[in-house]
């Protein structure tokens, strides 16, 4: 089972606000993060947030 964080968690390794994160979470599969719900948490699979860090260039996605 792979290492989950927290909505606030991913912002912080990817350097983006958190509101961005949940923009990202309310399109699965365009955001590249795999994620779960419980309650009001998201739970967000680290894998996911790693490889999205390993697209980006000077804190932006590149294509």
């Amino acid at each position: 089972m792979s290492e989950k964080v927290t909505a606030q968690q991913a912002a912080q390794i990817l350097g983006y606000h958190l509101t961005h994160i949940y923009r990202l979470l309310a399109k699965p599969g365009q955001g590249g993060l795999l994620a779960q719900k419980f309650g009001n948490t998201w739970m967000i699979d680290k894998d996911s947030v790693l490889a999205l860090k390993s697209q980006q260039v000077d804190g932006r996605l590149v294509s």
